[in-house]
């Protein structure tokens, strides 16, 4: 199998990132936005090549895209839930 395949997994959720993130951005405070999305894409690439990798071969040729896939919207969506939070945790840890 061709090593470029992680990256046809991470393309194919560009998309929804890319609104996902739009909707983030939106009504947050500047300072956390970046950080937050940077570092979700980070870890969602990484959970992507190692789902893609870890995936057992003998389901069939689609299940590592498919694992790399799921695995990679869930961690992009725990990170942004957790990046919500964040200035709310922060706001409320300083009272």
């Amino acid at each position: 199998m061709d090593m470029s395949m992680p990256w046809l997994a991470f393309v194919i959720q560009i998309p929804v990132f890319a609104i996902v993130g739009w909707l983030f951005v939106r009504g947050r405070p500047a300072r956390w936005t970046g950080p937050v999305l940077l570092g979700t894409l980070v870890l969602t690439f990484a959970a992507t090549i190692w789902a893609f990798h870890g995936a057992d071969r003998t389901w069939g040729l689609m299940w590592p895209q498919v694992l790399a896939a799921v695995l990679g919207y869930g961690v992009f969506l725990a990170g942004v839930g957790l990046g919500w939070l964040l200035p709310w945790l922060v706001a409320r840890s300083q009272r």
